[in-house]
């Protein structure tokens, strides 16, 4: 099995995460395995992925989506299923929430629309070549055409043994509760939302602590939110860590009470998706703030702190109060059990083709 994705993994580092944890998986289930990636930069590198295609020996092709180009390497694809290769396309969002998110975005009216129609033109046929796609969201009715019964949506994995559970936790009742979001900070992550949470917090004469967030990386809504911080006057309760990996963020998730996963995806479409922060923070054992439906997170467990798929920041409030009348009951070894049993890539790894 070979995996084909057009990304620096240095720049995108949980996306080769998951891809590595994928590739684990298959092994584990018998394949040998390997990952061919190159940051995407101008239209060289897709003729090297469409060479790369047409000369893998693998008998399991997977290529992660590349969007209107996948139109480009559509003729590599249907080479490789005429040479007899499985090929699979991971859409690691649908198509249609691509297209919402660059027509909202601040590129020019002729960038946007040449990028919007670029999306339609590619169509569903350029899908057509795959044996499976696998999808994380629904995909809308144009995108699926010709493609519906070979789509199969899951729920995003992880490989949990390559994630380090917290070694310890911070004691709680504290006077202040601390909380940490990682992310590359975009706006679907909805921090602006949890900024002003923290803000009318603060502004109750009867809250039971303070609250102290740091914010994990980098990203192109991190400015905005560095700014929000300062007018709001949260500068002594909002730490811009930056990008923090190994100990020294272990060290950080051991130092904080709750984590924060995205509160904004349905500012780009989404009432429903699979986080992979979201599985990251239940294998580490840190319970978490999150917002809308998650296939793999059921409403009755107690460590997923679930808001609403709105702006409303009562809601992110009552998720503070619920975590601090309940955190003496979250079990973090349980939370790791859960990611065991029900997160791990390799009761996922089968959407790809494995066993095909």
């Amino acid at each position: 099995m070979v995996y084909f994705g057009l990304y620096d993994p240095h720049e995108y580092p949980g996306v080769h995460q998951k891809v590595l944890g994928v590739l684990r998986a298959a092994a584990a289930a018998g394949f040998q395995t390997r990952v061919w990636t190159e940051p995407f930069r101008k239209v060289a590198p897709l003729a090297r992925l469409s060479k790369a295609i047409d000369t893998a020996p693998e008998t399991h092709v997977i290529v992660r989506s590349l969007g209107f180009a996948n139109l480009f390497i559509l003729p590599a694809l249907w080479r490789a299923r005429r040479r007899g290769c499985h090929v699979t396309l991971e859409v690691g969002a649908p198509n249609h929430i691509a297209v919402r998110e660059i027509w909202t975005s601040r590129q020019s009216l002729w960038r946007r629309a040449r990028t919007v129609a670029a999306f339609y033109l590619s169509g569903p046929w350029s899908l057509w070549p795959a044996n499976r796609i696998v999808q994380y969201a629904p995909e809308s009715w144009w995108f699926r055409l010709g493609n519906a019964a070979k789509t199969v949506e899951i729920g995003n994995g992880i490989d949990v043994s390559a994630i380090e559970p917290r070694p310890s936790a911070p004691v709680w009742p504290a006077p202040v509760l601390r909380l940490i979001a990682v992310a590359t900070v975009s706006k679907w992550h909805g921090y602006d939302r949890l900024l002003r949470a923290i803000k009318a917090w603060h502004e109750r004469a009867d809250r039971a602590c303070d609250l102290h967030l740091t914010i994990v990386g980098q990203g192109p809504a991190l400015d905005g939110l560095r700014a929000l911080s300062v007018s709001l006057g949260l500068d002594d309760r909002v730490v811009f860590a930056g990008t923090v990996t190994g100990a020294a963020l272990r060290d950080l998730y051991a130092k904080s009470h709750l984590a924060v996963s995205s509160l904004g995806l349905h500012r780009i479409g989404l009432s429903s998706a699979s986080v992979l922060k979201a599985r990251e923070y239940c294998s580490i054992g840190i319970p978490f703030v999150a917002s809308g439906h998650d296939p793999d997170f059921s409403a009755g467990l107690n460590f997923r702190f679930a808001v609403s798929a709105s702006e409303d920041t009562r809601d992110v409030i009552d998720a503070f109060e619920r975590f601090a009348k309940t955190a003496d009951r979250i079990d973090t070894a349980a939370m790791r059990r859960y990611a065991v049993e029900h997160l791990d890539w390799k009761h996922k790894v089968g959407a790809f083709g494995v066993g095909a």
